[in-house]
């Protein structure tokens, strides 16, 4: 960032007209931009990889949240897949071992259609993951459910394949 900061200093020093200058320097904000959209993206990607080990939900004592694309829903509804019930095994179990620990439970969705439907899909999301960790017995009042929508997208690519790192379950300890 402190490269990219002399850079942009030295480009306003040039000796150019202002649209010159004006361009240099929305080019090295698009490249800077650009780089922190790359980082989220390959962060997702990590992320996605490291879901397949074991102690994967423990990165929410340490980190304080923890992102899950292991947590799938029937597309445009709130049905959990079968899929997603190891993930809240899991999570019930960190819970059981953990009694002081509460969690805001935040879906987010695709950047596709309409925001408020998908802000009224992810809610009704988030309250499902909620409904399954009470009924596996977790307390309901240590756990807050949170529709995300496509408010806070991890990529802004409209492609199917980067949209998809999009669609996701966060677990936030509160």
């Amino acid at each position: 960032m402190k490269k990219l900061l002399f850079a942009i200093l030295a480009l306003l020093a040039l000796p150019l007209n202002s649209s010159a200058q004006f361009g240099l320097l929305n080019a090295a904000v698009d490249r800077a931009a650009n780089r922190v959209a790359a980082r989220k993206i390959d962060e997702a990607i990590d992320r996605k990889v490291a879901e397949k080990t074991d102690d994967y939900h423990r990165a929410l004592l340490t980190e304080g949240r923890l992102v899950s694309y292991r947590i799938q829903f029937e597309p445009n509804t709130a049905t959990l897949l079968p899929d997603s019930y190891s993930m809240l095994t899991e999570l019930t179990r960190l819970l059981q071992q953990q009694p002081d620990l509460r969690l805001s439970i935040e879906a987010h969705t695709l950047r596709t259609g309409n925001a408020t439907a998908s802000l009224a899909l992810a809610q009704q999301r988030a309250d499902v993951v909620r409904a399954a960790l009470v009924k596996n017995g977790i307390a309901a009042t240590r756990l807050k459910a949170k529709g995300i929508g496509e408010a806070q997208p991890l990529s802004t690519d409209n492609s199917e394949e980067m949209n998809q790192l999009n669609q996701r379950v966060e677990f936030v300890k509160l």
